[in-house]
C-alpha cells in the first residue's frame, strides 16, 4: 500500500502507521506457524486495517491478538480469553459480540438460580406430567441445539465465510449467540426439572 515514490525513502523518515505498516508486512512474509500481536491496529488507516484482516483470516497457522478493537476481534477471532473479574481468566467460544452478550445475559441467569434456590428451599413438590414429558425430551432437544451450535462455531472459524458480505456474517454471528442462548436455557431447564425429581 505505499505508493512507488515512497519505496526508498529511509524508514526513520515514515509515520507511525506507515513504520507499523512496513513491521506487519515484514511479519506476514516471514512465515510462522504463530503469530503474537499487539495491538495491531494503531495508527493504521482503514485501507491498510482491512488488508491486515484478510492477511490474518488466511494466515494458516494460529494468531493470539492483543487488542481492544472490538470490531477487529469479531472480524479475526474465533476464540476469546477474558478476565473474569474474579483474579481469573476465561476462554469463550464466539467473537467479541457473542462474549459481550453472553456477559450481559449472566446477571438473568444468576437471578433465576436465586429464584430457583428460593422455591427448592420452600419444599419439595413433584413433577407435573406435563413437565415429565418435558423433562424426557429434554436430552434430545440440547443435543440438536449442541449440534447447531458447533455447527455455526465451525462457520465462525472457516476464514471463507469473511470473504462473503457483511451482513451474512453478522447474520451468522447473530444465529450462533441465539444457539449459544438456546443451550443454556435447555441445560438450565434441565437441571430445573432434575433438581425437582430427585427431590421427590
Amino acid at each position: 500500500l505505499f505508493p512507488r515514490a515512497v519505496l526508498r525513502q529511509p524508514i526513520r523518515d515514515l509515520s507511525g502507521g506507515e513504520r507499523n505498516r512496513v513491521l506487519l508486512a515484514k511479519l506476514l512474509l516471514q512465515g510462522a506457524n504463530v503469530l503474537v500481536l499487539d495491538e495491531p491496529t494503531n495508527d493504521l488507516d482503514l485501507e491498510t486495517l482491512r488488508v491486515l484482516e484478510e492477511a490474518l483470516i488466511a494466515f494458516e497457522g494460529t494468531v493470539l491478538v492483543v487488542s481492544h478493537d472490538r470490531f477487529f476481534l469479531d472480524r479475526i477471532a474465533s476464540r476469546v480469553i477474558y478476565l473474569d473479574g474474579q483474579g481469573g481468566c476465561r476462554l469463550h467460544p464466539g467473537d467479541m459480540s457473542s462474549l459481550i452478550e453472553e456477559l450481559k445475559q449472566k446477571p438473568k441467569r444468576e437471578a433465576r438460580e436465586k429464584k430457583d434456590t428460593r422455591n427448592r428451599s420452600a419444599g419439595p413438590r413433584r413433577l407435573t406430567y406435563k413437565e415429565q414429558q418435558e423433562l424426557a425430551g429434554l436430552p434430545e432437544s440440547i443435543a440438536t441445539a449442541e449440534t447447531e451450535l458447533a455447527r455455526l462455531d465451525k462457520a465462525l472459524g472457516d476464514p471463507a465465510l469473511y470473504e462473503k458480505p457483511d451482513a451474512h456474517v453478522k447474520e451468522v454471528a447473530s444465529n450462533r449467540r441465539t444457539a449459544a442462548d438456546r443451550v443454556d436455557t435447555l441445560y438450565h431447564r434441565w437441571e430445573e426439572l432434575e433438581a425437582i425429581r430427585e427431590a421427590q
